[in-house]
């Protein structure tokens, strides 16, 4: 019993180095529906900029027969490096940049609450993705798909065989994806 208990707390000690280490940049996203269909990522960023940095924005593909858009907007605070492998390497965020992060999200929330903009009622809220570390989460993998291409397109075939296979046409679903995915990357985690 003491063993499986020690055992217990180094991993989660050392779990808990590894996400620390990983920590960087402050950032928070933004989830923004009711857009106009004519909506671009500029106009998005020169909407939403007046309530703190963006550190990028992406809109959704509209579909046939969508009545709006929607975008997302990521705030960042924080010395932005130049390099992505500088952005990688960041240190853990001070708590007072994560605080700051939250209030320009706050303030872009309450300033577009039931705002209207060409006739589209504008509704902000936070995203799923709102961690504190998503920034470098993507130069790390830009970073690993730039230096390993196989991995690169063995990960590309898969989420296009993913994505074949959410169609409903070969029996796929999108939860079996999700499973797939958690597997591979909980394998990848034990063979680092």
């Amino acid at each position: 019993m003491f063993r499986t208990g020690l055992l217990a707390r180094t991993s989660a000690a050392a779990s808990l180095a590894r996400t620390q280490q990983r920590r960087s940049l402050a950032c928070g996203c933004l989830y923004v529906r009711g857009l106009p269909l004519d909506m671009t990522k500029d106009r998005l960023k020169s909407l939403f900029e007046e309530y703190g940095p963006i550190y990028d924005t992406h809109m959704m593909t509209n579909r046939p027969g969508d009545r709006f858009s929607i975008g997302f907007v990521r705030y960042y605070d924080g010395e932005l490096p130049a390099t992505v492998e500088k952005v990688a390497m960041l240190p853990p965020p001070p708590t007072e940049e994560i605080e700051r992060v939250r209030g320009f999200c706050q303030n872009a929330i309450d300033a577009w609450a039931g705002r209207t903009l060409d006739n589209y009622i504008v509704d902000a809220q936070y995203s799923s993705r709102n961690n504190p570390d998503h920034i470098q989460f993507q130069a790390r993998m830009q970073m690993r798909r730039e230096s390993d291409p196989e991995w690169a397109s063995q990960r590309q075939s898969r989420t296009a065989q993913g994505n074949n296979r959410s169609g409903g046409e070969s029996g796929g679903s999108y939860s079996d994806g999700y499973k797939n995915g958690f597997r591979d990357g909980m394998a990848e985690a034990k063979r680092a």
